[in-house]
Order: structure tokens, then C-alpha cells, then sequence
């Protein structure tokens, strides 16, 4: 048996890991990440808030029994994604242009797929193969999709355009979408130190 902690692309975060065999074994894990970055949509740069959450359960075979192993498994999802964008001139959305001073400005959610597979490579026995301190090292990809949903904040619209531009905004979250769907695959990369006993 084993716990300890782990850094990488599923963010910062505790690990546990049980042996069923020398060639068998679990782990479970909570993984913390929050970053931001620009995501160009046509002539559009939205800016998005990440708070990444993934909890791990994965099972790790030992070929060998030595240090490589394959790993598979679940990635539950509890990430929370906003994005924003504040035109500061004329913008075109979906089939319409607004000034500035009729759209306000934009706030949105996206939403990652609940469960994501995993599959993956690693050195290293999370587990442990007897007492003492394991360095861990992870390379793998989670499989995921992507829901967006866009509304207006504040703005002063003439009420006939106001479901013209839902129409509009709801093109723009498929757009969004699919542009984050080129990135579905989402890589995992992560090392650790677990201690087992």
C-alpha cells in the first residue's frame, strides 16, 4: 500500500495505491488545476477561466512485476470552464453584427464529459514493493468532449433582436465547441513521490 502526491497536467494532488498482485494494482487520485488562456474562435478571442478537477481510478499492470507498467482507467470530471469576451468594437456574431453598446459583453459555461477514459505508460510502483519512498512518472491521455453555452450581460439591445441574437450566440457556443473539440484528447503527463509500506 501506498499514498503520496503528484504534479502535472491534471493539476496538484494526493494519490493512494493498493497492490492486488506483483503484477496488479490501484490507484485512486484528486488532481487540482486553475489557469487561464485565449481561445481564438474566428474573429473572436475568448477568454477562458480554467478550474480543472479530475478524480482517478486507475489500474496499473506490471507486466513483469518490474518497474514499467500500463495503466487504464476513469477520469471523473469536476472541472468548471467560464469563458468571457468584451467586444470593443463592431463584432460579427453568427449571421449579425453589434456594436459594443447593444451586445454588453459575453459570459459563458463549458462543460467537460462527466467520465473520460484513460490509458497510459509509467515507471515506477505506486504501490511499492515493500517499504520505502517511490518516484512515479506518468504519460498518458484522458478522452474527452466539450458542451458550450453563451449568453449576454448587460447591453442595451432593441427588444425584436433579442431572439436574433440568441439564435446568434447559440452558433457562436457550437463554434466554441468545436474548436475546443480539435483538443479532445487531452494529454497526461504527471510525476510524483509515493511512499508505501
Amino acid at each position: 500500500m501506498g499514498i503520496g502526491a503528484f504534479a502535472g497536467t491534471t493539476g496538484i494532488g494526493p494519490y493512494a495505491a493498493v497492490s492486488a498482485s506483483e503484477q496488479l494494482g490501484v490507484r485512486l487520485g484528486v488532481g487540482n488545476l486553475q489557469l487561464g488562456r485565449v481561445q481564438t474562435v474566428g474573429n473572436i478571442d475568448y477568454n477562458l477561466d480554467l478550474d480543472l478537477r479530475w478524480y482517478t481510478l486507475l489500474l496499473d499492470v506490471n507486466p513483469a512485476g518490474g518497474r514499467f507498467r500500463v495503466s487504464g482507467g476513469v477520469m471523473v470530471n469536476g472541472s468548471v470552464l467560464d469563458a468571457s469576451y468584451v467586444p470593443a468594437l463592431d463584432v460579427l456574431l453568427g449571421n449579425n453584427t453589434y456594436s459594443p453598446e447593444e451586445l454588453g459583453h459575453v459570459q459563458g459555461r463549458i462543460e467537460m464529459q462527466p467520465v473520460s477514459p484513460y490509458v497510459g505508460i509509467g515507471l515506477g510502483r505506486p504501490a511499492g514493493n515493500g517499504p520505502g519512498i517511490n518516484l512515479l512518472l506518468d504519460a498518458g491521455v484522458a478522452f474527452t468532449s466539450y458542451e458550450a453555452d453563451l449568453w449576454r450581460v448587460g447591453g442595451r439591445l432593441p427588444a425584436e433582436l433579442e431572439q436574433q441574437l440568441a439564435g446568434d450566440l447559440a452558433m457562436e457556443a457550437d463554434s466554441l465547441r468545436e474548436a475546443l473539440d480539435r483538443i479532445s484528447v487531452y494529454p497526461v503527463l504527471s510525476a510524483g513521490l509515493m511512499v508505501s509500506w
